[in-house]
Formats: C-alpha cells, structure tokens, sequence
C-alpha cells in the first residue's frame, strides 16, 4: 500500500520571540487600502486574497495566534501562486501533515523586526524552525525565493516580505522516505494462489515511484506499487520460497530500499 498522504513526523517547534520595539503609523500593504497599525501579520495575511493559501496552511498548523500576538517576527509569505508551483501532491500532503506544514511554516519566520534594507544586509538568517535561510542582496532572494514584495506589510508586530516561492528546509529535502509495515498475503501460498504485496512509505515532502521486486522459482521482476490505497498483486504458480523488497523515490531523488522478506 503506497500512502502518500503519511508524511514523516518531525517534532514540535518552538518559535523564540525577540522583544524588538517598533511603531508605525500606518499598515503599509503592496495591494489594498491601507489600515490601522493594531493589524497585527495574521491579521494583514487574511486581509490580503494573495496570501489565502497562506492563512489556510497557517490556520492548519495552529499558527494564527502566534502571529496574531505582540512578539515581534518578520515573515516572508509565499504568494498563492507560490503554493500553486508546488510539485503535484506537496500542498495537500502538508495540509494533512501538521509536523511537516509547522515546519515549512517556521522556516520562514524569523524573530524580530527586519525591514528589506536590513534582510538583504545579511548573509542569512536563523528561522523559527531551527535552520538557516540564505539572503543574497545581489539577486534580491532569499533561500532562492525572489522578495517580490519587500516591506509588503508593516504590521503592529512585525514585517511581511512577499516571495514568490515556498522554501523547504535543506533537512526535509534530504531526507529518503520510510519504508514499514512491508507484508505479504497471505504468507503460505498454494500454487496458483494471488499473493498481495502492500507497505507503507512515509516522505516529508512526496513520494514519486514505488516498487517491488520479487525474485523466486522462474521469477525476477521489478513492478511499480499502485499508488493510493492499493497494493501489488501477482499469482505464482510454481510452489517454492520468493524473496521480495520495497524500493521508493522521492521528488527530490532520495531512494530507499526496505530489509529482504520472503513468502
């Protein structure tokens, strides 16, 4: 069973607040009436239809009221096409995944206040996810994602820079999928009988192929597992012991290849 939706589980983040003071008098948004400097960088996000991807991943991971609140934080928010640019399945995987969506969530947000003078200063920045992001003041990006909209929103708590790409944590993007809960059924065959193959492959990300390869009396095949909630099934009609392993692929090429089992 090749189950694209169990993304692997990556532990809780804690986001560290730095207590950076700063005032506007006004909320400047890229688009839109300007508003009020109570909105906070939750409020500007779900203001703005350019971020409704954003504010539905942020709702998902519970992170609305950590924006919301009155520690200080610079965000560089994927526009809705940014989502859309996606590989096929990511979005929805992290959508049902909330260790994996609160990680690429906190990978870009930064403690404190950064305007886009002082981001491009910098060589990187620590994010509230633990890992670094690359800023490169030449090419206006950061991690490889251009800032289409520097100082898109100065909001009560902080600062909203506008990017066209969702970045990933270089962790997640190394990282092969697991292979478990790898079985045959049923495990003693008569000649003649179907023999399901079925496992389970976790990925950060996505998983892109999934196989199996049997070897036995008359047999060497490597045959792709059907992907959804399906399996693998053959009929052996030569009695005797069948060696077999699941081997998986993930968006980013990352393999990986489960222990040997028999039926």
């Amino acid at each position: 069973m090749y189950k694209k939706h169990a993304l692997k589980k990556i532990g809780s983040i804690v986001v560290v607040a730095a207590l950076i003071a700063s005032a506007f008098t006004m909320v400047s948004l890229g688009e839109g009436e300007p508003v009020a400097n109570d909105t906070t960088i939750a409020g500007a996000a779900a203001a703005d239809g350019n971020f409704s991807t954003l504010v539905t991943a942020l709702q998902a991971a519970g992170l609305v009221e950590t924006l919301n609140g009155t520690d200080k934080y610079t965000v560089f928010a994927p526009d809705n096409d940014a989502f859309n640019n996606l590989p096929a399945g990511v979005l929805d995987n992290l959508l049902n995944n909330i260790d994996a969506l609160t990680s690429i969530l906190l990978y870009h947000v930064v403690a404190g206040e950064y305007n886009a003078t002082e981001v491009l200063a910098e060589d990187n920045l620590t994010t509230a996810q633990g890992e670094k992001i690359d800023i490169n003041a030449t090419a206006g990006t950061a991690d490889g994602a251009t800032i289409t909209g520097p100082d898109y929103a100065l909001c009560s708590n902080g600062i909203i820079h506008k990017i066209d790409a969702v970045m990933i944590p270089p962790s997640m993007l190394v990282t092969p999928p697991e292979i478990s809960n790898v079985q045959a059924t049923p495990t003693a065959q008569k000649s003649g009988d179907a023999v399901n193959i079925t496992a389970d492959v976790m990925d950060d990300l996505d998983v892109s192929s999934v196989k199996v390869h049997i070897t036995g009396p008359g047999v060497d095949v490597n045959e792709t597992m059907t992907e959804g909630s399906y399996y693998y099934e053959s009929t052996f009609d030569t009695m005797g012991t069948y060696s077999y392993y699941i081997w998986a692929e993930d968006i980013n090429g990352n393999t990986a290849k489960s222990a040997i089992h028999t039926f």
